[in-house]
């Protein structure tokens, strides 16, 4: 079956030949913030920010799902998540959609988009996980 359930969130945070587990946690912060803003919307904002906050939504739930189960039949679609550059600017993407509303929408955004800059600073210096991004990108297992 392409999609497998959360069964061991502790072996899925850590798998060999991935990133560390801090990154996976970041990224799961980052979609836990884009839930809980996109909520925030809901509650107390207009009809333009409440289409902002299903867009949220989707791309927070779709990130959990990304990070703690194997979605085979959706990797060959967002191949710019497994580069740090490519999911830097989806994080500063998001992090401004959420930027400027509420003191909350503030601090949201500029922690999602903090951890999207550091992504993209990432990209140029580290060079350490380029198997597992191709190993994902192919669709295959990580031999190293």
């Amino acid at each position: 079956m392409a999609f497998t359930y959360f069964s061991d969130l502790n072996q899925r945070l850590r798998a060999p030949g991935g990133p560390p587990y801090y990154f996976r946690v970041a990224n799961l912060v980052v979609s836990v913030l884009m839930i809980v803003s996109a909520v925030i919307f809901f509650v107390w904002a207009d009809f333009m920010r409440i289409m902002l906050g299903i867009y949220e939504i989707v791309f927070g739930v779709w990130m959990i799902m990304f990070e703690l189960a194997e979605v085979a039949w959706l990797t060959p679609y967002v191949q710019f998540m497994f580069t740090w550059r490519g999911r830097g600017l989806f994080y500063v993407f998001i992090g401004c959609l959420t930027l400027g509303y509420k003191t909350l929408g503030w601090v949201f955004g500029a922690v999602i988009t903090a951890i999207g800059v550091g992504y993209i600073v990432l990209s140029f210096t580290a060079k350490k996980h380029e198997s597992y991004v191709n190993s994902a990108i192919s669709g295959g297992s990580n031999t190293t």
